[in-house]
């Protein structure tokens, strides 16, 4: 399984539920888009920045066999990170603007699942992440009209684990048994006689 950062895979996982149940989005983008670029539309850019880390008594998620030579890859989740999300819905014009991020809204917060979204992280331990919405700002603000911006901003928070990865040695317990009905040499070893 190849690996990414946890942030990575937090925005890639919500681009990809995006781009499924949103089709008309155009692209995604994770970074602001650069003010002389034109953009398609409609898109969107999600973009994450200083996340909160939580540690946690470690633990294991699933112990695996050991191999040949006694070892195992043993996954641990050490820690909880909250990540502060902003997902920006750029449109061509106003109304395209409310009509997606109406969409948008729905998709995040269906009556299915009223408290937000449980998305697979498969390429981060294949562990889960929770979104939910935090807040928006349709940015009916003078500036953004004089730029003739068309941007819906929603504020997501993102909850995942915090995994690491590491191999160590199996611990194994040795059996003997003595199949002719005495007592077994070490009873009497540990009884001093």
């Amino acid at each position: 399984m190849s690996l990414i950062s946890l942030s990575e895979q937090v925005i890639l996982s919500l681009a990809n539920f995006l781009k499924q149940q949103v089709p008309e989005i155009l692209a995604i983008y994770d970074e602001f888009p650069d003010t002389n670029i034109k953009i398609q539309t409609p898109s969107a850019s999600i973009l994450t920045a200083n996340p909160v880390y939580t540690p946690l008594t470690p633990r294991v998620i699933e112990l695996p066999d050991p191999n040949a030579e006694n070892k195992m890859v043993i996954q641990w989740i050490i820690g909880h990170y909250e990540f502060p999300l902003q997902l920006d819905l750029w449109a061509a014009h106003k109304r395209q603007r409310n009509a997606l991020f109406e969409r948008v809204f729905m998709v995040l917060n269906n009556v299915d699942n009223p408290a937000g979204l449980n998305l697979p992280l498969y390429k981060y331990y294949n562990q889960f992440a929770h979104y939910h919405v935090r807040g928006y700002d349709l940015n009916e603000s003078m500036d953004g009209s004089m730029r003739q911006e068309r941007r819906a901003r929603i504020d997501l928070i993102a909850d995942a684990n915090a995994v690491v990865q590491r191999e160590e040695y199996a611990m194994t317990t040795i059996e003997i048994n003595n199949n002719s009905g005495d007592d077994i040499v070490t009873e009497n070893i540990l009884n001093g006689g």
